[in-house]
């Protein structure tokens, strides 16, 4: 639990440094905001449905921290546009991937893998 907390606040510190820094086109500030929706979304219903925080530990969230922390390189690599749209589109799989786990699953359980997992999932 502590080390989801501190992916969230890691999330968190990592927009509100590189926010201000670029010049961002109005649709990458949209789609952050979005994604950003739909996580408190997520835990929202977590919260409801379990009462309890319901960060998930899947492949696809892992990914997205790691490419996260590779948004630097990706930037000296690819330019601007290409890594905002890698990061946006996985962050956004992922976020949408939890939702989904969420909203379907019987009992919460953090260290499912994937919505594809055949864990307390009602499909």
């Amino acid at each position: 639990m502590l080390d989801s907390i501190a992916d969230f606040i890691f999330a968190a510190i990592v927009l509100v440094i590189f926010i201000p820094l670029f010049a961002w086109d109005r649709w990458v500030v949209y789609w952050i905001g979005t994604i950003a929706l739909t996580r408190f979304l997520s835990l929202g219903i977590g919260f409801v449905r379990y009462r309890t925080v319901s960060f998930l530990h899947t492949y696809a969230n892992k990914f997205t921290g790691i490419v996260l922390v590779c948004f630097p390189i990706l930037y000296w690599v690819f330019g601007m546009a290409v890594t905002v749209f890698v990061l946006c589109g996985v962050a956004s799989l992922s976020a949408l991937e939890e939702l989904a786990i969420i909203i379907r699953s019987k009992k919460l359980n953090r260290n499912i893998k994937s919505v594809f997992a055949k864990d307390d999932i009602t499909i």
